[in-house]
């Protein structure tokens, strides 16, 4: 006789388990657009719009800097003393005449509209070549040139990650940028400052990212229409401080903080 035969069938019922229905979401991948995405996560509401105008904050972090980089490497009027009278005179009749240097022959003539108080006057770089006091605006440039290097990192570690790190390293540049007196240490923060820059980038590519699609075209031309806003009114803050009457210029390091923050 067949043994095999004999034997009883199996409750396959009974040792295994009768899997579940599957839910929608344990189904097969889905491809989905932005739109299908925001629907699947919820309404694009008030809270979603406040996202977005703390990410247009983001996008003009450096605005204030970036656009008072020609202010604070511009050479004040200068005033050279003649006898009882205050002459106009320039940097180079100065520091050709070693007497005028380190004297009380000579001044800053604050009543001209071009005279500030900035990089020239608190480092005292009058004497300083015309080449290095143009790079005080140039490495921060060569920065952003650079800074591509970190941009891509963001698709890796995530925009979010990338743009925290970005915003509080450019906030302590700016913090310390008008503390420092050393000219070479001024140098490298204007070039790390550059570096970070890409949070520009990163703040304006994910509030895109999270807009439905018909928002988008109007949000990309409004990111821009307030750059030139932020340009007009953030240059104030710098405007005050730059006065000889009002608080000093490293004061301003306060503010540049917060507003890249």
């Amino acid at each position: 006789m067949n043994v095999s035969s004999q034997r009883k069938p199996t409750d396959v019922t009974k040792d295994s388990k009768i899997p579940k229905k599957p839910s929608k979401y344990a189904s097969s991948p889905r491809i989905l657009n932005i739109d299908q995405m925001i629907t699947e996560a919820g309404e694009f509401g008030n809270w979603s719009w406040a996202v977005l105008l703390v990410g247009l904050i983001f996008c003009q972090g450096t605005t204030m800097y970036f656009y008072t980089l020609p202010l604070l490497e511009l050479v004040p009027k200068l005033e050279c003393k003649q006898g009882n009278q205050w002459i106009e005179c320039s940097r180079q009749d100065i520091c050709r005449d070693q007497e005028l240097i380190g004297s009380e022959l000579w001044r800053v003539d604050y009543a001209d509209e071009f005279s500030f108080r900035n990089w020239i006057t608190e480092l005292q770089l009058y004497c300083y070549p015309d080449f290095w006091i143009g790079f005080l605006g140039s490495a921060h440039f060569v920065g952003v040139i650079f800074n591509g290097l970190i941009l891509k990192h963001s698709d890796y570690f995530g925009s979010k990650k990338m743009l925290t790190i970005t915003s509080v390293g450019q906030a302590i540049c700016c913090f310390s940028l008008f503390y420092c007196t050393n000219i070479t240490l001024i140098y490298i923060i204007l070039f790390i400052s550059g570096l970070l820059y890409c949070k520009s980038y990163l703040a304006y590519i994910y509030c895109v990212e999270v807009t439905p699609l018909k928002y988008q075209v109007f949000y990309g031309g409004f990111v821009l229409s307030m750059e030139a806003v932020f340009s007009k009114f953030l240059i104030i803050p710098y405007l005050y401080y730059s006065n000889p009457g009002n608080p000093p210029l490293h004061s301003l390091s306060i503010t540049l903080s917060i507003q890249t923050l």
